[in-house]
């Protein structure tokens, strides 16, 4: 294990720990005793913003990033201290082309312990770099590690499609889902919304699509893929496993795992996190939109019919499962175009599940500690709904 995985996997699991931390104080109602008006706004702007933001961020930075390590290939500079040279000398390792997608990012065997080619300094000898010019470079590189990266049209395009698919079978899934639990004696609670207005479907869709699009992907993608795109497809799996195990609720458990994989699956292939945020505030999105239409219908009152038939007659249930099988046939479909532009533009290996040469994830004991947090946190939730 690389010392750069290695604080990556610790890092995330500060993460996890902040998170169930705060999600016991939510049930003990800590918030109330704080003075806090509104728990959702509150949970939703400390959690997403804060723990899914600005702590990765600024242990990235400062564990990882601001150590001039070789494991770290997009940092701009490095001080080389040899004997014989000046102590203050500077070697410029960074350049623009750093940040475009890179061929040791992806399921191609790469030898993480083995220094990168250093491309020449960009400042003349004799000419060193100012320090905003180095920093910048250094948040550049840093962002570039987390995956933004632009990505062509065919990739966006193929995006849009599998987010409303996505939607569809991440919908499908947690029918399934919530039904199988149900044969366990597990009782459902759900939380409900009052769309008593505009203003209120605006601050939802921020708090339940916006903030979790992007906070939740700069941790559950940007930050895994920053220690393990080296993994190739394993970094799929993983970052889906967590991903799941992180929402600590057996509910979201079966359809969050299926989103993971997907939304993992695109940024693997397009070397890029945008695609995968997109996705994130899509599904998210179009559940708060449903969710203000069932209790307000308006000019969407005919979805509300559409829904209505759907679920209750036989011939609605066979336009389901002809939507569902339509969807996963077109999701197959995107994934194969991705998967072939990533191959043509050498982000990953021509042989599907090649081989690397790192260490196997499942030797690492700090991804073990959060995995158990989460089957400990996501097995309580199982057991109190049973008991409920």
């Amino acid at each position: 294990m690389t010392s750069k995985r290695f604080k990556v996997s610790l890092i995330y699991f500060v993460v996890v720990i902040l998170t169930l931390l705060f999600r016991v104080a939510s049930a003990l109602d800590i918030y109330s005793l704080l003075g806090v008006q509104d728990d959702d706004a509150f949970w939703s702007c400390i959690v997403q913003i804060v723990i899914f933001g600005v702590v990765p961020f600024v242990m990235y930075l400062f564990m990882v990033a601001a150590r001039v390590d070789k494991f770290l290939p997009y940092f701009p500079y490095k001080e080389k201290k040899e004997e014989g040279k000046k102590a203050d000398e500077i070697e410029v390792v960074f350049d623009d082309a750093a940040l475009a997608p890179q061929p040791e990012t992806s399921g191609i065997a790469v030898d993480e312990n083995v220094a990168e080619p250093q491309p020449e300094s960009i400042e003349a000898e004799g000419e060193p770099e100012s320090k905003k010019k180095k920093a910048s470079k250094m948040l550049k590189g840093l962002f570039a590690d987390f995956g933004f990266k632009k990505v062509s049209l065919k990739s966006a395009l193929c995006t849009i499609v599998l987010a409303i698919c996505m939607t569809i079978l991440g919908t499908a899934v947690s029918v399934v889902w919530q039904t199988v639990l149900s044969l366990f004696g597990y009782t459902r609670v759900p939380s409900r919304t009052d769309y008593n207005s505009l203003g209120v479907l605006f601050k939802e869709l921020v708090l339940v699509a916006v903030l979790p699009g992007f906070f939740e992907e700069f941790s559950h993608r940007g930050l895994i893929s920053a220690g393990y795109k080296q993994t190739g497809w394993k970094f799929v799996v993983l970052s889906a496993t967590l991903f799941a195990l992180m929402h600590q609720n057996i509910v979201q458990t079966g359809y969050t795992f299926v989103d993971g994989l997907a939304m993992a699956l695109v940024m693997y292939y397009t070397g890029s996190i945008w695609p995968s945020m997109f996705m994130h505030f899509f599904n998210n999105a179009w559940s708060v939109f449903l969710g203000y239409v069932g209790q307000n219908g308006g000019v969407f009152a005919f979805i509300n019919v559409i829904d209505n038939w759907l679920f209750s007659t036989v011939l609605g249930l066979l336009v389901c499962l002809l939507v569902v099988f339509l969807a996963i046939g077109l999701t197959v479909l995107m994934f194969v175009v991705l998967r072939k532009e990533a191959v043509k533009n050498g982000r990953i290996d021509e042989k599907p599940f090649a081989k690397t040469k790192t260490m196997p994830i499942a030797l690492e004991a700090v991804n073990w500690l959060t995995v158990i947090v989460g089957v400990a946190a996501t097995t309580f939730s199982l057991v109190w709904g049973i008991m409920r």
